[in-house]
């Protein structure tokens, strides 16, 4: 399968719309995924967790499992990147891995167990350590999919009712578009969202994505 950063983007923000929307059903997991800028970041209940940053020709991501045994950082982690681009490099240090530090012997470093970017064209590893990509595709499993398939598949997690479905591919749409663009949502379009009302963490969700709820 070939994997580009174009469809990490699609399939992260099918993610994190359909997340956004079925936290005013699920707040108690507002945690599971999120965005900070241009950083996404997701965590599972089996302990693992990841960033991905995206920039305009390419995206950098790390997945850290916390019951792996090859969790790495410092010249290990280095190790883990070296064929990689230098501003690719740069740019895991500057944001990505600030989403993944640990303290360890009083002093706090990223750590993670495996590595990747991508460009229009693939995605790269190490292949020396790619036993360790494993974790990347168990996270990323939903993401990893065509659109469609995307949509039906959060659509069956989250068990999103048919008005849920069409306010994920509605804002959808326009997010791939213009992802920074603030939009805000219609009297129709948050009659779209399951609830009684729509709570604090729905909010929070929905305004990472420049999406503006009044």
């Amino acid at each position: 399968m070939n994997i580009t950063k174009t469809d990490l983007f699609k399939g992260c923000l099918i993610a994190s719309i359909a997340h956004a929307i079925m936290t005013n059903v699920y707040p108690d997991l507002s945690y599971e995924q999120s965005w900070d800028g241009m950083n996404y970041s997701i965590q599972n209940s089996s302990g693992i967790r990841g960033t991905i940053t995206f920039e305009r020709d390419f995206c950098v991501g790390a997945v850290r499992n916390e019951n792996s045994r090859k969790i790495v950082g410092g010249k290990v982690l280095r190790k883990h990147m070296r064929s990689f681009p230098s501003e690719v490099i740069d740019k895991a240090y500057e944001e990505t891995f600030q989403y993944l530090l640990l303290q360890r012997k009083g002093v706090v470093a990223p750590y993670v167990t495996s590595v990747f970017w991508a460009n229009h064209h693939a995605l790269y590893y190490e292949e020396k350590y790619s036993a360790d990509m494993r974790e990347v595709f168990t996270l990323l499993d939903n993401i990893l999919l065509p659109a469609s398939e995307a949509v039906e598949k959060w659509k069956q997690d989250y068990e999103m009712d048919a008005g849920a479905v069409a306010l994920l591919e509605d804002l959808y749409q326009c997010k791939a578009k213009d992802f920074l663009s603030t939009i805000e949502l219609s009297t129709r379009q948050k009659k779209l969202i399951p609830g009684t009302h729509i709570n604090d963490e729905c909010v929070e969700a929905l305004k990472e994505l420049h999406i503006v709820v009044q």
